[in-house]
């Protein structure tokens, strides 16, 4: 068993009875304690003798270096016990709290990402079409580069079309469902309320969400957080899919554009 320690006075009853303690429970223990000169007689007569123990060690008084490491180990202690011990129910609601609110910084910064995308494609539809718009360019095409030129704007317009609708896609609300998922918990513990997110707050009466709010307990509250966390990820994960597949589209158009503007230059090189 560890080894524990004891500060105080000597003429504390409490070291007394620690003594005995130590010898029934086979444990270690380490007294230190002031003797001051006038409890010098008290502690021969009446402490010393209980010290006389093979499970106690009496240091004396320690130092302010000896105090420093003391609270150092305990310090160390706390930390270990904090490391392997679970999160309490208010410290696991914290936690879920800060996942749900990354998720939704997350959700944000998804619709960012789309809009700035349908900005950069939006300047590259204009520059497209104002090269089209030069119809004389296109008058003095050969027929058959004419037709491959057209050809090719017609593959631009669609790739466009897919990747716009990814887009939106990406930005259109989405609700999380999670309504279905509120229910029991294992082993037979009351589950979910629904009373923390707008979805199933919008199914309640005004007096039966106080109600429900009276009856709560925390770990029916965690219960609905992780259930709302969970469904904000995967409402994430959709969004950075269309997102990804939108800026691949965006390089794809990206390289039409160029190849386009390479197929004009080299035939007003050569006209």
């Amino acid at each position: 068993m560890p080894c524990r320690s004891r500060r105080g006075r000597a003429k504390s009853a409490s070291s007394m009875s620690a003594s005995p303690i130590a010898t029934a429970c086979r444990c270690p223990l380490r007294i230190a304690a002031k003797v001051d000169a006038a409890d010098r007689d008290y502690f021969e007569r009446d402490i010393k003798p209980l010290l006389d123990n093979p499970y106690v060690e009496f240091i004396g008084e320690i130092g302010e270096h000896d105090k420093q490491a003391g609270k150092r180990r305990r310090r160390e202690l706390k930390q270990r016990r904090d490391a392997e011990r679970p999160p309490e129910s208010f410290e696991r609601f914290r936690i879920l709290s800060e996942l749900v609110h990354q998720g939704r910084q997350v959700i944000e910064l998804a619709d960012h990402r789309a809009r700035y995308a349908l900005v950069v494609m939006s300047v590259l539809n204009a520059f497209v079409f104002l090269v089209i718009s030069r119809s004389h360019l296109l008058g003095e095409l050969p027929p058959t580069s004419r037709t491959w030129l057209i050809g090719f704007i017609g593959v631009y317009g669609v790739v466009t079309l897919v990747f716009v609708f990814y887009a939106v896609d990406c930005l259109r609300p989405r609700p999380l469902h999670y309504a279905e998922m509120l229910g029991d918990l294992h082993g037979g513990r009351p589950g979910p309320l629904g009373i923390l997110y707008w979805e199933a707050i919008a199914g309640y009466d005004l007096e039966g969400y106080r109600r429900a709010w009276s009856e709560a307990r925390m770990e029916q509250l965690n219960a609905e957080v992780v259930i709302i966390a969970y469904s904000l990820a995967r409402v994430v994960r959709a969004k950075y899919l269309d997102l990804g597949r939108l800026y691949w589209g965006l390089a794809g158009l990206v390289v039409l554009a160029c190849a386009l503007l390479l197929v004009l230059t080299a035939f007003g090189l050569t006209a």
